[in-house]
């Protein structure tokens, strides 16, 4: 089963194949110029070898950098084959995915089976099925919003990703715009929120997810109550971003005049409240100008920001008072609120419980290889991301999907999960200074 615009097929797969080039070379830029330590790398800076000038060859996506690969001598062996890679890539995986979740890819597999695949390139219109849900009734748009989020998304993943390999860090500046972006698009195309299936009074249906997804959602939450709590997520997430320091050396009176004063000692801070101001004035215009469809998907990204960015800041606190020693960077929260901006808590929640399955194997390789037991979390929070969307139907409608009906028992297994890894890595860590260390 598949929709697609009015315009060819072909057509529209060449239009996302030039589209995806192109936001790659943006990507290319973005991993060096937004990095914290910035390097002149690429074609966008004059060449570092003073008997080279820059040819027009240079400045051609993917080829351009085969023609650079003389600077190695400046910038390390194979440096332009990474870029070359995200060039070539990126391009052709948009492609597959454009023409996967155009074909349905990610709604139930019964209702991607009740269709023929030849009906797949058809225009504008309702869906054949009876029972879907009502406001479901242009799948076209629906599919197109959809990928255009994910597609949004993937290439913010892949920036924070490359400069989190280089770097260990994931920079603000990546992910607080995302962010913002992510819930500016929620309001705006609420239609692009993944799709679960739903049943009622023995029919099937179809229905965007939302913070409260697979339950009904509230009808409390459209009014002042869903506007509350609204502004406590956006104020709590403008706060996590602030610069809070608790120093504990001189006592609770000391601690509380150096976390105060740390708040404002840089001039970022003004940039940070502007943003607040701004931000809950935007989100008290949309709960009082925006349809309840659209609201829906403000608060409902507003909540994902915060449960998505709080099981990472959960685990990071509990693992580093465990082991004593910082378990996951800050640019982790920060990349999981954005990534829950975009798709929900529940597909975020999914992602994070993924990401340790998909790194075990790599890790340990690189572990092998480096003997560096240090590696950046973020970009296998990235493929756990990329696994839940591409997965979604068996990850969430045929599995998580009774686990996310448990609603508050779920936060008590979260809480009994946290407080079991915290005992096990505060043994593991007794362990190690007892026995391990002790015999070094």
């Amino acid at each position: 089963m598949g929709f697609t615009t009015l315009i060819p097929p072909w057509l529209a797969m060449l239009l996302v194949g030039l589209l995806a080039l192109c936001i790659g070379v943006l990507i290319n830029w973005a991993i060096y110029r937004l990095a914290y330590h910035r390097r002149a790398i690429g074609p966008w800076y004059p060449s570092p070898i003073s008997s080279r000038a820059r040819a027009w060859r240079d400045y051609l996506p993917v080829f351009g950098w085969f023609c650079m690969r003389a600077e190695s001598q400046v910038h390390g062996t194979r440096f332009w084959l990474r870029p070359l890679l995200i060039e070539a890539l990126f391009p052709l995986c948009m492609m597959q995915l454009y023409s996967y979740e155009l074909q349905g890819g990610l709604l139930p597999e019964a209702l991607r089976s009740s269709t023929p695949s030849s009906h797949f390139f058809m225009t504008e219109g309702r869906m054949s099925q009876p029972d879907l849900n009502p406001a479901l009734s242009s799948p076209v748009v629906a599919l197109h919003a959809q990928f255009a989020l994910h597609f949004l998304l993937i290439s913010l993943m892949m920036v924070a990703s490359f400069i989190d390999f280089d770097e260990r860090l994931i920079p603000d500046w990546i992910t607080v715009p995302g962010t913002l972006m992510a819930i500016v698009l929620a309001g705006a195309m609420p239609q692009g929120q993944l799709l679960f299936e739903q049943l009622q009074m023995g029919s099937q249906f179809l229905e965007r997810l939302h913070a409260a997804s697979p339950d009904h959602w509230p009808e409390a939450w459209n009014r002042e109550r869903g506007l509350a709590l609204a502004c406590i997520c956006f104020t709590g997430w403008c706060f996590a971003l602030a610069d809070r320091r608790i120093i504990l050396r001189r006592g609770w009176k000391k601690a509380i005049q150096y976390f105060f004063a740390g708040l404002f000692r840089h001039s970022s801070w003004k940039v940070l409240a502007a943003i607040w101001i701004l931000g809950i004035a935007a989100i008290v215009a949309a709960h009082s100008m925006l349809p309840p469809e659209n609201w829906i998907g403000v608060l409902s990204s507003l909540l994902g920001l915060a449960l998505g960015g709080a099981i990472v800041w959960a685990v990071r606190i509990v693992a580093s008072l465990a082991l004593r020693i910082e378990a996951l960077g800050f640019g982790d929260v920060t990349l999981m609120a954005m990534i829950g901006a975009f798709l929900g808590w529940q597909p975020t929640w999914l992602a994070f419980f993924l990401a340790p399955m998909i790194s075990i194997v790599v890790v340990f390789a690189i572990y092998l290889v480096t003997r560096d037991p240090a590696t950046p979390y973020g970009p296998y929070l990235c493929a756990g991301t990329l696994a839940v969307i591409v997965g979604w139907d068996a990850l969430f409608n045929r599995w998580a999907f009774s686990l996310f009906a448990l609603g508050s028992t779920l936060v008590l297994i979260l809480i009994a999960f946290l407080l079991l890894m915290g005992i096990v890595l505060w043994v593991w860590y007794w362990i190690k200074m007892k026995f391990i260390l002790r015999d070094e």
